[in-house]
């Protein structure tokens, strides 16, 4: 997978990844995508922004929208899931260093249907950290959190994963993806709302 901007490029892990229609395609009990070690600007320490835009097929226990693991610290990995187990209902986010955000939404984030994930890092103007976490869909805010941080997220990561787990008992995602963009500054809100109403086939 070619890094359009940069020299990251990713790769496949496993089998069964496939390119269809412009898409990663990710399949259960198959392989899933990496897209290296340290590719967070600043090492999770200066402010940058994950967006997504991706589909699921089926419900997969626990399997993964993104897995980033923390190399060096046992405060655990840094994630986000289609579903809660296998509640497709219900999702989690999970941040190295802080407890598990658990939310649900009637339908969840739905089979079938682009979502736009996104994850800010960034610093209000006392230089406190926070993250905020948005699900758009159709250029509207489908599920929004905020919440604050009192250290950085994590300072090292050996992988990038979409749609894989590192924990055997995780099932790897059914998905496709269609566009992965991560920024190395903090978009607004505003940037956020333009970028969603492009869509994955511009840059806003």
């Amino acid at each position: 997978m070619k890094d359009s901007v940069g020299k990251s490029d990713g790769k496949t892990i496993g089998g069964n990844v496939t390119f269809e229609k412009g898409q990663v395609r990710i399949r259960p009990n198959g392989g899933a995508v990496d897209l290296g070690a340290n590719v967070i600007p600043g090492g999770g320490e200066a402010e940058y922004t994950i967006e997504i835009w991706a589909t699921s097929y089926s419900v997969q226990r626990w399997s993964r929208v993104f897995e980033i693991p923390d190399s060096h610290s046992d405060k655990g990995d840094y994630f986000w899931t289609w579903t809660h187990e296998s509640n497709p209902n219900k999702w989690q986010v999970k941040i190295a260093g802080y407890p598990r955000v658990d939310d649900s939404l009637m339908g969840g984030i739905g089979l079938g249907i682009e979502n736009h994930f996104v994850v800010v890092y960034a610093h209000d103007n006392n230089k406190n950290a926070y993250f905020d976490a948005y699900i758009l869909r159709d250029g509207k805010v489908y599920w929004h959190c905020q919440k604050g941080l009192w250290g950085g997220m994590f300072k090292w990561h050996s992988a990038f994963f979409l749609g894989h787990s590192p924990y055997p008992e995780d099932a790897t995602a059914d998905a496709s993806y269609n566009e992965v963009r991560i920024w190395n500054r903090a978009l607004s809100e505003d940037e956020i709302m333009r970028s969603t109403k492009l869509g994955p086939d511009k840059l806003p």
